[in-house]
């Protein structure tokens, strides 16, 4: 996982594991929505072959 360990960020908001953790707390929370999102346009396609009879 790639830290946040630029001066900046170490300045503004502590140690460098804490950038970390706030680093993978957000990809989490990105593959999460993705999740989510896959989960919508299966839901859609099902909705779509009990409306229409088919696939788009």
């Amino acid at each position: 996982m790639l830290a946040l360990k630029t001066p900046y960020y170490i300045m503004e908001h502590g140690r460098p594991e804490t950038a970390q953790r706030l680093a993978a707390s957000t990809w989490m929370d990105l593959v999460s929505r993705w999740r989510e999102l896959k989960n919508i346009e299966e839901r859609i396609a099902e909705l779509e072959v009990a409306v229409y009879g088919k696939a788009n």
